[in-house]
């Protein structure tokens, strides 16, 4: 059976989220009202990015950094194996910080995403501190 193509929506639903996001910010009001859904929109967002983004592996092996499909931020490619247990130990290990930098912002796509959840996740927590502060 044939796999069907994503369309553009499926692909990118993320993006219109951390938009919506950042709509919420830009009319939210003092009173902490759109705070929860703020907070529920930022953790989609970065639900999206770390799990779901559509991306470039970036794995190293002998011929360079792998340049198969690979989803979300923090994993590899589905024809490897190895590359999803590599990606990973790269972003977790203490010791190659420096390696996960440069791979994070490796291509255009990589950066767009990268700052995407960066900003996604200060949202998710000025939304908490946001209802945090209004509840005391």
């Amino acid at each position: 059976m044939a796999r069907r193509k994503q369309n553009l929506i499926e692909k990118y639903w993320g993006y219109a989220v951390l938009a919506a996001v950042a709509w919420g910010w830009w009319v939210a009001d003092d009173k902490g009202e759109v705070a929860p859904l703020l907070i529920a929109g930022s953790l989609l967002a970065i639900i999206y990015f770390l799990f779901r983004v559509p991306r470039t592996c970036g794995a190293q092996g002998r011929q360079g950094a792998c340049r198969n499909n690979a989803r979300g931020l923090l994993f590899g490619c589905n024809q490897v194996r190895e590359h999803k247990r590599q990606n990973l130990t790269r972003k977790l290990g203490r010791e190659r910080w420096r390696e996960l930098n440069r791979g994070l912002w490796i291509s255009p796509k990589e950066r767009v995403a990268t700052m995407a959840c960066i900003g996604s996740t200060l949202s998710g927590f000025a939304a908490v501190a946001a209802v945090l502060l209004n509840r005391g």
